[in-house]
Order: C-alpha cells, then structure tokens, then sequence
C-alpha cells in the first residue's frame, strides 16, 4: 500500500538545489497486527451477577404475593367485621321491633281499628326486613368464605 502525505496548507521544504517546493511525498508502508485477548475478568462474573440479579428478582416477587396476601385476608377480615355488625343490627332490635308493629296492626285491625292495607303495608315492611337479614347473612358467609379463601384453609 501507499500513502499520499498531503497538507492542506501550502508547507513548502526545500529541494537539494535550495529552491523552495510544496512538500508531497509517497510513503510505501506495510501493516499489520496480532491481537491477544487477556482475561483481565473471570467469565463466571456475568453469570454470578445474573444470578445475584435472578435471586432479587424472586425475593421481590415473594415480597409482593406476601404483600398481597396480607392484604387480602386484612380486607376480607374488614369485610366480615362489617357483615357482622350489619347482621346484629338486625338481630337486637330491627327484627323484633318489626315483628311487634305487625303483631299490633293486626290486633288493632281485629279490633276493627285499622284497615287491611295496613295490615299489608305492615307485612309488607316485615318481610322488606326479613329480606335484609337473610341478605346479611348471606354476607357474614361470603366474607367467612373469602377469609378462609384468604388464608388458604381448603374448601369443605
């Protein structure tokens, strides 16, 4: 191969006779290289933090589902803390009050001192509450369901 040395300035040197000329010269020049690869690093260290890495990963991921999982059966426990007051609601008071009201309405309707729509009307009312407390119920064994789903205990 060759090599054109050429500036890109005006450089001129002189010649053996002294006058003055622009400096541009061939060169003929031959190359070449060896290149060694010396371990500087041992080839295990990448699969060494890959698994470093891989073993963060999966104690992450336990964190989370254990996370999780308290979270879940702290919300299924609110659930049933909530379906239970809701229930005794009904079982101190709401329920035998209504059974009352409509135990008198019909003793006052028997004595011929109110009409028969209040007597359904009343009906009507008792049974809108037995509605509810048979809703609530069915809620106390849902939120008992998702804490036994929560905390793992296998279906019966």
């Amino acid at each position: 191969g060759y090599q054109r040395q050429d500036f890109g300035f005006n450089l001129n040197g002189l010649t053996a006779s002294g006058q003055a000329r622009p400096i541009q010269d061939v060169f003929h020049y031959f190359g070449g290289g060896v290149s060694i690869t010396l371990p500087v690093r041992n080839g295990n260290e990448g699969s060494i933090a890959a698994a470093r890495a891989a073993e963060r990963a999966a104690a992450r991921r336990v964190e989370f589902v254990v996370l999780t999982v308290q979270q879940e059966v702290a919300a299924a426990f609110a659930q049933y803390d909530a379906a239970q007051r809701s229930l005794q609601v009904y079982e101190r008071g709401v329920r035998d009050v209504a059974r009352r009201n409509l135990a008198v309405v019909r003793q006052a309707y028997q004595l011929g001192r109110g009409s028969l729509l209040d007597v359904v009307a009343e009906q009507r009312r008792y049974i809108e509450i037995e509605n509810g407390y048979t809703d609530a119920l069915k809620q106390v064994y849902d939120a008992a369901v998702d804490i036994e789903r929560a905390v793992g205990i296998a279906d019966r």
